[in-house]
């Protein structure tokens, strides 16, 4: 097999291609909603013909289906990496919450479509995200079990609910950010050295 025979730029470049669709469509959504985007303007927005954007996805609910698992994927590895960093486990964890409410906010909480994009993702797509949601509580229970918290679970599914709410309510990005890290940093209170 020659270098020009290899398959591998070819998958590249489909790859390339869907994520570009998806980035497209993401910002899209956000910007006129689920209900006003079109797989024209999906395209358009992709640079890609309606020819290619149907080769990759049926229609506009399976372009926002992938959005959705993608945002779910990002979200879970955000989290993840954040708690793997170095660092006080409070700001381990805010950034760890920061990662997945960030991405929300970015993608639909921030949006002036925000009450469509999330009721939209809670019908069609809760048990994708309510298992995202779950593994994520379970990260952050794992980082408090290990620092020696004395009620983890307890402490990972307060701090976890409370920072829905506070996402939903944020205005901005940099609200969202001080509040989480206010959020955390008044629940570890209680425990020395965090």
């Amino acid at each position: 097999m020659t270098r020009d025979d290899d398959p591998k730029p070819i998958a590249r470049a489909k790859t390339a291609r869907r994520d570009r669709i998806l980035d497209a469509a993401e910002s899209l959504f956000a910007q006129v909603g689920l209900r006003s985007a079109t797989m024209e303007a999906i395209a358009a927005a992709s640079a890609v013909s309606k020819a290619t954007l149907y080769a990759y996805f049926p229609d506009k609910m399976a372009v926002f289906s992938a959005v959705a698992s993608r945002l779910a994927s990002d979200m879970q590895s955000g989290v993840i990496t954040a708690l793997e960093e170095k660092g006080s486990l409070v700001d381990r964890i805010s950034n760890a919450l920061m990662a997945k409410h960030g991405r929300a906010f970015d993608a639909a909480i921030g949006s002036p479509h925000r009450l469509e994009l999330l009721d939209t993702r809670r019908h069609e797509f809760s048990q994708l995200f309510n298992a995202m949601d779950r593994a994520i509580e379970d990260v952050i229970f794992r980082a408090l079990q290990a620092a020696g918290c004395s009620a983890p679970r307890d402490d990972a599914r307060l701090i976890f609910c409370a920072s829905i709410g506070i996402s939903e309510q944020a205005k901005s990005r940099g609200e969202l950010e001080m509040d989480l890290r206010r959020l955390v940093s008044a629940i570890l209170s209680s425990y020395r050295n965090f």
